[in-house]
């Protein structure tokens, strides 16, 4: 398997930015109660690329073979 494979695309890391922005700010319960405070990336993330980057550096794209025996 080729290692670009497992490289997020754009578009992946857009996705991945947009859900983390949306779930930071939520401010909707048992969300809201049950978290008391940002560990990772931190508070101090806070421009669209310092959270790309961070979620670049912290995940990983996991391939799932289909029909594979």
């Amino acid at each position: 398997m080729s290692a670009d494979v497992l490289i997020f695309t754009r578009i992946d890391l857009e996705i991945m930015m947009q859900q983390f922005k949306y779930i930071r700010d939520t401010d909707i319960e048992p969300w809201k109660s049950t978290v008391s405070r940002e560990v990772r990336p931190g508070p101090k993330t806070k421009t669209d690329d310092d959270i790309k980057g961070a979620l670049a550096t912290s995940t990983r794209k996991v391939v799932h073979k289909l029909n594979s025996l």
